[in-house]
């Protein structure tokens, strides 16, 4: 229950970010929705670029995939059948939550102060 609530917590901060940074719903509610589908599925991506010989978009690839939260780490099926997700489990989770939130919010509150309301 900790993971889901640490990636809820991230989408959150992710969805302030971007409602602050732009005028348009609709555009904050695209680019929400596709940074999370690119967060869950970033390390399929990954392996799907790594089987090819695709060069260039392999290197970018793996740059991105340093720079976003692993979606796919966060919600384990084993945690809830096997009831194994410890502390240990979830403590490299709690503080890339703790990073990623830090650096988001922040990013968020400098685009609100710069906003003239």
């Amino acid at each position: 229950v900790a993971a889901l609530f640490f990636e809820l917590l991230v989408m959150s901060l992710f969805a302030l970010f971007v409602v602050v940074t732009f005028n348009s719903l609709g555009s904050a509610v695209l680019l929400s929705l596709s940074f999370y589908l690119l967060c869950r599925f970033i390390e399929s991506f990954v392996l799907i670029a790594s089987s090819t010989n695709s060069g260039m978009a392999l290197d970018w690839l793996f740059g991105l995939s340093w720079l976003l939260p692993n979606f796919g780490r966060y919600s384990q099926s084993s945690w809830l059948i096997y009831g194994d997700g410890s502390w240990a489990v979830l403590q490299p989770l709690f503080f890339e939550t703790l990073m990623v939130g830090t650096i988001l919010f922040v990013a968020a509150m400098i685009d609100f102060s710069r906003r003239e309301i």
